[in-house]
């Protein structure tokens, strides 16, 4: 009985406390005012819930050199705003200089000042608030935010011979000049939109003879010092590799080939490929400085048609809040078990520019539904993937009476349009798995051979069909029969003329009975 009394009591606190909480959030009270309504002692300590904020406008990452920023925020409490406290704001800049910034909160916790960005460079600025009381000796922090100020014509254009001259070829001895190794590396343009994927070719051979499963990493650089991690890849029987980027302006980029039997024997360079933004690409928000390894990602829309691009971009922070540049990321989608899937449609690897940012433009699904997208980094043995903030994308369906869907069907990139009837399936009722090839061209009609796949669990997967030849475009349909209730999984792959495997997206058909 002494229990349930007590229990009574402590529920009876809480509900109060609460309703007090939400009644001074809202209020317009200060905390000094809160003091006197409830009597509080000078031994409360009234920073705790407090929160700290800062925020630069106008919110921009990359700005001029004399340009005006506003630095503000709030300080506020479970008692509400910290009215008339001291805020210094931390500045530093790429020469590792150190100011300070004063200010105060007004009647309604909100502080503000502004600075001058004098000179080109990397500017951070992290707000601080020592309280004024013996109770509490902690210093409140903000995020630290990041903010560049380059000058508009500061984009250096670096032509390729200044930078891996020669022929390709990098031999330690006369002796190795015998084995005539050749490193050869292309891409299909010479000039990015930023967001965009940009393909390129590559290849190994000894004596014009192809060397098969050679491992090879593809080093994209910045300028003259900036050089990126080595991205590894595979060498096929005939010799060749692919490989696709989604690459990030504003900075022109080099892409070099490397290729080394062993360790301890020479390595061989292609030459260089030297690739231009032909725009300078969106002015992202500035950078959270996180202190441990963390992706933020944004996205253009929250809702587009099937096939539309969206474009989504964010900030990749490394450990101790470097910023993660010429690193590579992935575009992966979430199942409504919240399992990972593979990575998303037919994107390609992301690769962030110097200061860590990314930008990813891609067809929306063909299929109509609710998508929920992340972006990770992949990890190793020794360190964890990590995986960003996730987004929500509706997908709508295109108007099938106006022209709009062949329009979209005709200038999409390759990829595999997977959808199902009926949806919901029902337990013992054929259903039908329809698929187009979209964006395929006449010489990839010859060897399209199509493999479809299923699974009940979308971790394990069984070869369902298999389509050769395949004619882009064209609608093909395939039954299936569900047994029992659930969830079935369905997704295709295709191999082009060069070689490059497209996915399909997943496509998930709930069955009732």
């Amino acid at each position: 009985m002494k229990g349930i009394h007590f229990f009574q009591i402590a529920c009876f606190i809480v509900l109060v406390f609460c309703a007090i909480s939400n009644a001074c959030a809202a209020s317009q009270y200060t905390h000094e005012q809160w003091k006197e309504i409830l009597a509080i002692g000078e031994d409360k300590d009234y920073t705790i819930g407090a929160a700290l904020t800062l925020t630069i406008e106008p919110d921009q990452y990359f700005r001029n050199p004399g340009d005006e920023i506003v630095l503000s925020g709030i300080l506020k409490g479970i008692f509400g705003p910290l009215s008339g406290s001291d805020i210094v704001i931390e500045r530093r800049n790429s020469s590792s200089e150190v100011t300070y910034l004063n200010t105060s909160t007004d009647e309604s916790g909100i502080y503000g000042i502004t600075d001058i960005l004098t000179e080109p460079g990397i500017y951070s600025y992290q707000a601080t608030y020592r309280p004024d009381q013996e109770i509490n000796t902690n210093i409140m922090k903000s995020e630290r935010l990041e903010i560049t100020c380059i000058q508009s014509d500061s984009t250096t254009f670096f032509e390729p011979d200044e930078r891996h001259p020669g022929t390709g070829n990098q031999k330690a001895s006369d002796s190795d000049k015998e084995e005539e190794i050749i490193v050869q590396l292309t891409s299909n343009t010479t000039e990015f939109i930023s967001g965009q994927d940009i393909s390129f070719s590559g290849q190994v051979s000894i004596k014009e003879n192809p060397i098969a499963y050679a491992k090879v990493s593809l080093v994209p650089e910045v300028g003259l010092s900036c050089t990126g991690e080595p991205v590894l890849y595979q060498t096929r029987k005939d010799g060749t590799m692919n490989a696709t980027f989604h690459l990030t302006a504003p900075d022109p980029l080099f892409f070099s080939l490397h290729y080394q039997k062993n360790r301890n024997e020479p390595e061989y360079l292609s030459d260089t490929v030297f690739l231009v933004p032909s725009d300078t690409g969106m002015n992202p928000p500035p950078r959270i400085v996180h202190p441990s390894e963390t992706i933020d990602v944004f996205i253009d829309n929250t809702s587009v048609q099937s096939l539309q691009n969206i474009t989504l971009y964010g900030w990749y922070c490394k450990k101790e809040g470097e910023p993660g540049f010429l690193s590579t990321l992935d575009l992966v989608w979430y199942n409504f078990g919240g399992k990972v899937w593979d990575q998303y449609q037919n994107s390609s690897k992301i690769l962030t520019n110097r200061y860590g940012f990314f930008e990813c433009m891609v067809p929306a699904p063909f299929t109509p539904g609710m998508y929920v997208l992340a972006v990770k980094r992949e990890g190793n043995l020794t360190t964890p993937t990590v995986y960003s903030n996730v987004l929500p994308l509706t997908v709508t369906p295109l108007d099938e009476e106006s022209d709009e869907v062949m329009d979209v069907l005709e200038s999409s990139p390759r990829q595999i349009l997977i959808n199902a009837a009926p949806v919901p399936a029902r337990v013992l009722e054929e259903g039908t798995i329809s698929l187009i090839l979209s964006g395929f061209d006449s010489i990839d009609a010859d060897t399209l051979h199509l493999l479809i796949y299923s699974s009940t669990n979308s971790i394990d997967w069984n070869l369902y069909d298999e389509i050769s030849p395949v004619i882009p475009s064209e609608e093909i349909t395939i039954p299936f029969l569900p047994e029992k209730e659930g969830y079935l999984y369905f997704k295709a792959t295709a191999d082009n003329h060069d070689g490059v495997t497209i996915h399909s997206p997943i496509l998930v058909i709930p069955v009732i009975k």
